[in-house]
This record gives structure tokens, C-alpha cells and sequence, in this order.
């Protein structure tokens, strides 16, 4: 026997014996996840429950996915009757825009048979181009403890969408300010010599979604 979610490229490999009363079964809840518009080249994190509703213990058989994109996490791989498990599916939009979906597909069996349950989660979103970055690079090159300006380039509209701008070592300030209708990115040092690591991250934000660009930095030899 061949299994397959219809209308979703996600089918069962294996030979199973889908269970058919549903008053019994293993529950995928929500089954359709849609977030709203996300952010491109974002990373979305939804979230959903499985819950075993059955007479006897099930275990986590296989999970499909229609792409590689998704990587689908639970909380627990078994499951005693009336058990749930907490799952996420992190899903990068990067090269997607407009209107877009995917699906994740779970087979739950039972434990020493071939009764299994075959669940599925279908998430949809639109992709928006707006997005924030900084162009400087590969290396910026601070002038020791005196500011360096950096201008961030933005094509944000969107009010939920939120930037912050953080600093991967204590040895460097890094905040956001505005300059003649300008953002920028005020960058210095604490210190004449950094961590090779050092960097600033532009992290762009809405509720569903985040993109991060970083910047590594140094100081200037006569900083």
C-alpha cells in the first residue's frame, strides 16, 4: 500500500494500516497555520500540538516535507495514551515572494504494529520585499573609541516590522540613530584591539519573522 496526504507532494514510504475511527486517532492541532505577511529571506516559527487520543502508546515514525526549507521538531518521539507533544516547524522564506505555502506531514504509529496515523500541517504566509540592511563590508574599520557613521539601507513600510542593532562583543557600541530623514548605524570601539569575531548584527523584525545582517568590524591601525 501506498500512502499519500492528497493534494500535498508529502506521501508514506512505508506499507501502513491507516487507522480509521476518529474518535481515536492521534490529532494534529492547528492542521493550517496561516501567519500573514512575513518578512523575505525570513525564518518563520510556527507551532502546533499532537495529541494521543488513542488506547495505546504511539511513536513518531517518519516526518515528509514538501521542501528543504522546513525542519519540523517535537517535544517528545512517544507518546502514552492521552499524551501531547509540543512541535514547531521553522520555515525560511528566502527566495519566495507574494503568496506562498508549505506542509509538513507526520506518521504516528503504534507501538509493535503497523496501525498508523498520517497528520499533516499546512502553513501559507505572504512574502513582502521590504527589508533593511547595511551595504558596508566585508570589514569595517572603526576609528578607535570616535563614532563611525554606517547608513542602513531600509524600504520598510510596514509598522510591525521593528530593527534593532546589537553588537556580538562588549567592546563594541552599536545604536541606531536618525540623521536628516537618514537611519543610521552609530558603530565605535571600547578598545584599540577587538575579538577576530567582532561584529554588529542588524536584526529585522515583525511578529512571524526575523532576518539578521552582520557586519564584522575591526580597529583601524591608526584608530
Amino acid at each position: 500500500m501506498f500512502a499519500c496526504i492528497a493534494g500535498a507532494a508529502i506521501c508514506a514510504s512505508a506499507a501502513v494500516r491507516l487507522y480509521t475511527d476518529r474518535a481515536k486517532r492521534v490529532v494534529v492541532s492547528p492542521p493550517k497555520i496561516d501567519v500573514g505577511s512575513v518578512l523575505s529571506s525570513g525564518l518563520v516559527r510556527v507551532e502546533f500540538t499532537v495529541t494521543n487520543a488513542t488506547s495505546q502508546a504511539v511513536h513518531l515514525a517518519e516526518t515528509f516535507k514538501n521542501c528543504d526549507c522546513t525542519n519540523a521538531e517535537c517535544s517528545v518521539k512517544a507518546l502514552e495514551p492521552g499524551q501531547a507533544a509540543h512541535c514547531s516547524i521553522d520555515w525560511s522564506t528566502r527566495g519566495r515572494s507574494g503568496p506562498t505555502s508549505t506542509s509538513v506531514g507526520q506518521t504516528w504509529r503504534i507501538m509493535g504494529s503497523d496501525t498508523a496515523w498520517l497528520g499533516k500541517v499546512a502553513i501559507s504566509c505572504f512574502v513582502s520585499t521590504e527589508q533593511a540592511f547595511i551595504t558596508e563590508g566585508p570589514l569595517l574599520h572603526l576609528a578607535g573609541n570616535r563614532p563611525t557613521f554606517v547608513k542602513l539601507h531600509s524600504s520598510l513600510k510596514r509598522p510591525d516590522v521593528q530593527l534593532h542593532l546589537n553588537a556580538t562583543s562588549p567592546l563594541v557600541r552599536a545604536e541606531l540613530r536618525h540623521d536628516s530623514g537618514s537611519l543610521m548605524a552609530e558603530i565605535s570601539a571600547k578598545s584599540k584591539s577587538l575579538p577576530p569575531a567582532a561584529s554588529v548584527v542588524l536584526e529585522v523584525r515583525d511578529k512571524n519573522a526575523s532576518v539578521k545582517y552582520e557586519l564584522p568590524v575591526d580597529v583601524a591601525p591608526d584608530g
